[in-house]
């Protein structure tokens, strides 16, 4: 049975960009999806762009009303939904190619897993954002981009949704969450899912976002912290003349002798 996918798209101002965007749902070979579109309001053409492809033969449902940024309007898309498994596109992000929900579909008609997750290309050089991650990966080095993932219904049942108070990475702390917990089987795949932009959106544009004065920064910071001090040992007089002592006392045999009598 086919599963159906609950596009959730944030807009605001995003005229410039949301055709794009709708543009490479509306190519999908695999059409059993809606589109929800959560508007801020917007004050340039969005909505106009909106009731456009309203007029095509894509299920959209949208509304426009002030929020209060983006995980608050993805909040409100998870609320609206009507699929089984939920997927988030930046309105100035689109589907790397027409076959994207087909293969994603087969997989998710067919798995245990709760969360599915694929690669994401990066519009301003090319590069693959790439690669299977756990929790450590998470906590110290980076994210998965969530526009690479599906997440079944069911997480966010269990883990609850965006933390509002993170305005920037809400999604960064949502994924750690997830990895954090057992219940929610986690399911890698080799595809590219989308290319994401990472000039002009939300995470790029700046690090006020409370969430880096904690994780992955502490974790950054203790590693670091402990590297140092590993470096500062290594470097010191005292150890160069304790590891030439050493190496004088194994050379002669003595370490050897002195192993014996200790064993």
């Amino acid at each position: 049975m086919q599963p159906l996918i609950s596009i959730i798209l944030p807009t605001y101002n995003s005229d410039a960009t949301l055709s794009i965007a709708l543009s490479s749902i509306v190519s999908q070979v695999f059409r059993n999806f809606e589109v929800v579109i959560i508007d801020g309001q917007s004050t340039d053409n969005t909505i106009v762009t909106i009731d456009a492809y309203s007029g095509s033969d894509l299920n959209i449902k949208w509304v426009s009303e002030p929020d209060k940024g983006i995980y608050d309007a993805m909040n409100k898309g998870i609320s609206l939904a009507s699929g089984s498994w939920l997927y988030f596109l930046g309105s100035d992000d689109y589907l790397h190619d027409a076959n994207v929900f087909k293969d994603i579909a087969a997989i998710l008609s067919n798995t245990e897993a709760d969360f599915v997750y694929g690669d994401a290309i990066v519009s301003s050089n090319g590069q693959r954002h790439d690669g299977e991650v756990d929790l450590m990966i998470l906590l110290t080095k980076r994210n998965v981009c969530h526009q690479a993932i599906f997440y079944r219904r069911s997480v966010f049942n269990k883990i609850g949704l965006y933390n509002l108070k993170y305005p920037v990475v809400a999604d960064w702390d949502f994924n750690i969450r997830c990895f954090q917990n057992d219940d929610i089987k986690k399911k890698y795949i080799t595809r590219d899912i989308v290319v994401f932009n990472n000039v002009t959106g939300v995470s790029s544009l700046h690090h006020t976002d409370p969430f880096y004065d904690m994780v992955p920064a502490t974790y950054i910071k203790e590693l670091n912290k402990i590297k140092q001090e590993r470096n500062d040992i290594i470097s010191s007089r005292s150890y160069k003349i304790g590891e030439a002592i050493y190496g004088l006392l194994k050379r002669t045999g003595i370490v050897m002798l002195l192993n014996k009598f200790r064993n």
